[in-house]
């Protein structure tokens, strides 16, 4: 499930459609039903991107930034 949200802050980053773009990740219906159902983070809080280099620790930035 997290992997889903880093996904769709991905997506939005780079340009997605309009039911993606919409609301905040976890307000997407997959994963709310997700975090209902007690599968996988229940938020952004939950989820840490490791990263390897600057450049990826500079992109993560971004995306965990697009999770809130």
């Amino acid at each position: 499930m997290a992997l889903d949200a880093v996904g769709v802050a991905i997506l939005r980053h780079f340009g997605t459609t309009a039911e993606v773009s919409a609301g905040p990740v976890f307000g997407q219906e997959q994963i709310a039903r997700a975090v209902e159902l007690g599968l996988g983070v229940s938020g952004p809080a939950g989820i840490e991107l490791v990263t390897g280099d600057d450049e990826s620790a500079a992109f993560a930035a971004i995306v965990a930034k697009g999770l809130q």
